[in-house]
């Protein structure tokens, strides 16, 4: 575990292929290593339990996205795309107006990824809120990739009319 921290990228690397070879017995242990203060060892145990299969690592995949380390928290939610871990959608959703840009647009990604339409209005509310043009883009291809049709429209209509009514208020 104290090799996820070390100064050799080479060494790291065998340290997270060796402590995934593990399975089961070492999660806990990469669950505690995710909430260190060292952002290297946090984000490499997050790549360590995304090579562990089993809802035990998927729980503390999950956990990392609450971490301070904002590298930590894309290893997270790129995790979480790769294994379609529809448990974490609440959790996406709820960093989507809040982290910081790269989160935001790897937190979209993961959620088109997924594929579900519960996603929809905060994609939307998201998607309103503005931001770069890459994070505009990751909003809009989420939602194109979860294909929900209806509830995007319906989505959109009330965008408008909000918008609508906020200029008749200040034209009025």
């Amino acid at each position: 575990l104290a090799l996820l921290d070390d100064a050799r990228f080479a060494v790291r690397d065998a340290a997270v292929l060796d402590l995934s070879k593990r399975v089961e017995p070492v999660v806990a242990a990469l669950s505690f290593v995710v909430n260190s203060e060292s952002q290297q060892a946090s984000r490499n145990a997050v790549w360590a339990l995304s090579r562990i299969r089993g809802e035990a690592a998927r729980a503390a995949v999950r956990e990392a996205l609450d971490s301070p380390h904002p590298g930590t928290q894309l290893a997270a939610a790129h995790s979480i795309a790769d294994h379609r871990d529809r448990a974490a959608i609440d959790r996406l959703t709820a960093i989507l107006p809040t982290a910081e840009p790269a989160i935001r647009r790897q937190a979209a990604a993961a959620l088109g990824r997924l594929g579900d339409a519960s996603a929809v209005p905060a994609l939307l509310t998201a998607l309103q809120a503005g931001g770069d043009r890459f994070l505009e883009h990751a909003r809009i291809h989420a939602l194109i990739k979860i294909g929900d049709r209806e509830a995007t429209i319906a989505g959109l209509h009330d965008r408008v009319r909000d918008v609508r009514r906020a200029a008749v208020i200040a034209f009025d």
